[in-house]
């Protein structure tokens, strides 16, 4: 359903309405918003066609290598704030807000 990221996602967050997705690998610091081929849920469930809109390729963390999985998984958040504009906060508390063009 996701074909574009080359390492394991951190956190993923569907727009409400179902029509845009985004997700964020920490290994690849790359934030990509996708949108739906069909509307909803239910079509990204059963793997309607999603095409990515945007990759947002991030700074590199300092010291990344002693953020381990858990604390990562535990500090990571990903939420739509319109249905236009995602916040993502990163594994090191910095945060990035991108808006769909």
């Amino acid at each position: 359903m996701l074909e574009g990221h080359k390492h394991a996602l951190t956190a993923v967050a569907f727009v409400a309405s179902g029509e845009m997705l985004a997700s964020y690998s920490a290994e690849e610091r790359a934030l990509k918003l996708w949108r739906s081929g069909a509307k909803g849920f239910m079509a990204q469930m059963l793997s309607v066609t999603s095409r990515c809109q945007n990759t947002i390729a991030l700074r590199p963390i300092k010291e990344a290598e002693k953020i381990t999985p858990a604390r990562a998984l535990k500090t990571v958040k990903l939420d739509w704030i319109s249905p236009r504009v995602v916040h993502l906060v990163r594994e090191d508390g910095s945060s990035v807000t991108e808006q769909l063009k």
